[in-house]
């Protein structure tokens, strides 16, 4: 679930956006099997109300990978460019997930009174402020909420922790992107990328202007990422994302502490629920 009350398509789509599979389900990942796992309880709980669920398998959907800072591999850029193949994948997938058709089947008066009981008639009664300082609610009654407080054990515990995790991956990618390190070893990409015909000040600036033809976006793409590589920018990255990372944990070691015994607390109840239950 997102840290904002999802719209009543988003929701739907975020929830399950792939084909149905068989039940049980093995080989899935941490995540996997969490998301799998409030997927089968946000079901049970529609279903309750007299609305249907599909819960699908993740792991059908094309999956991107995040480059925050660089695109460092060259055979991942010589295949996929800058993700536009697998972006196309996931529209389709979006396209033919069959909650999205059953959400457009209903009134609009059913759709409305489904997101209502997804979410909650309002985003009220739970609000939490995270390490940044922004606050976010939610209701505490809606289908999503029970089906977070059964696999979690504590719902305002996860919200909010879940909720400072994003921030803090936000605050550490800023602060790496603003160190003297990081812009200095960006100054070295930058001259060999203008070496290599491209004339760009930082990958962020390829990103606000992405080239044209598939062609094109394969090559540019190699040649960020091979220039990562040789400027030492990649390097840099990872080195400095690790430092920030490192503090940033000691800092919030509360948050942190109480997201990862949330997390590790419900994995064994989420895969026990996967493996009971049917997800089609």
């Amino acid at each position: 679930m997102s840290i904002a009350m999802r719209t009543l398509i988003v929701g739907v789509l975020l929830a399950a956006l792939t084909a149905c599979s068989a039940t049980p389900l093995t080989g899935l990942t941490d995540a996997q099997a969490l998301q799998v796992a409030e997927d089968i309880l946000l079901r049970g709980c529609l279903r309750k109300l007299g609305f249907d669920f599909i819960v699908t398998d993740p792991r059908t959907l094309p999956q991107a990978r995040e480059f925050p800072y660089v695109i460092d591999d060259v055979a991942w850029a010589r295949q996929h460019g800058y993700g536009t193949d697998i972006q196309r994948a996931q529209d389709q997938a979006r396209r033919n997930d069959p909650n999205a058709k059953y959400v457009q089947s209903l009134s609009s008066q059913r759709q409305a009174a489904l997101l209502a009981a997804e979410n909650g008639p309002s985003p009220s009664g739970l609000t939490i402020t995270t390490v940044d300082g922004l606050q976010y609610s939610r209701n505490p009654h809606s289908c999503s909420s029970q089906a977070q407080q059964q696999l979690y054990g504590d719902l305002a515990g996860w919200f909010g922790s879940k909720a400072s995790m994003d921030s803090i991956k936000y605050l550490r990618i800023t602060t790496v992107q603003r160190d003297p390190a990081f812009l200095q070893a960006g100054h070295t990409w930058s001259a060999c990328m203008q070496r290599s015909g491209y004339h760009y000040a930082n990958p962020a600036a390829i990103r606000a202007a992405p080239p044209g033809t598939r062609t094109k976006e394969v090559q540019l793409a190699v040649a960020e990422a091979t220039c990562a590589s040789s400027s030492g920018l990649s390097a840099t990255a990872a080195s400095l994302d690790k430092h920030y990372d490192e503090i940033l944990r000691t800092r919030y070691r509360g948050v942190v502490t109480t997201y990862e015994r949330l997390r590790t607390n419900a994995l064994p109840r989420a895969r026990s629920i996967v493996q009971s239950e049917s997800i089609s």
